[in-house]
């Protein structure tokens, strides 16, 4: 609640460990189980995901990131990540919308409620990210239809086998 919450003023490093602190918990709690058991594990947001938002997006060194979330899931990094691109005004336009639609803009919008430098450097942080992890991360053109873009993952589940 307090990470998510925009009324909550949190200066970026206590946003960071609040972030590899639910992130260890995971992994252990549900990740690593589902694992072991051979069940596939799809997530929603991990660890590129906070060296992007806490590196590019709030200006934290990016190697360290890489290492702090290294420590945090335990070297259990994706064998495939996705990242769904699109122009930042139009996905902020869709986050907005769904918060609403959910009644979450109050409690779970502190993301959303960052203004359109930062979501631009979110999209280019992603890209740049993922140019430096081709083995394993795809960007996607999220604009497309939700048929387009299973289509797309589809098509690039193969390559990293």
């Amino acid at each position: 609640q307090m990470l998510l919450n925009p009324e909550t003023e949190i200066c970026p490093e206590a946003e960071l460990f609040l972030v590899l602190a639910d992130r260890a918990q995971h992994v252990a709690e549900v990740i690593r189980p589902a694992l072991k058991r051979g069940e596939v594990v799809l997530c929603d947001r991990y660890a590129d995901s906070t060296v992007v938002y806490q590196g590019y997006g709030r200006g934290l060194d990016i190697e360290k990131l890489r290492s702090l979330n290294d420590v945090a899931i335990g070297g259990l990094w994706p064998d495939r990540t996705f990242v769904l691109d699109m122009d930042p005004a139009d996905a902020l336009k869709r986050a907005r919308r769904r918060n609403a639609e959910l009644g979450l803009s109050e409690k779970e919008g502190r993301f959303e409620a960052e203004q359109m430098p930062f979501h631009t450097r979110i999209r280019e942080g992603f890209k740049l990210w993922a140019a430096h992890n081709t083995k394993r991360i795809v960007v996607l053109d999220a604009a497309d239809s939700p048929e387009g873009l299973m289509h797309q993952a589809l098509a690039n589940i193969d390559m990293f086998e």
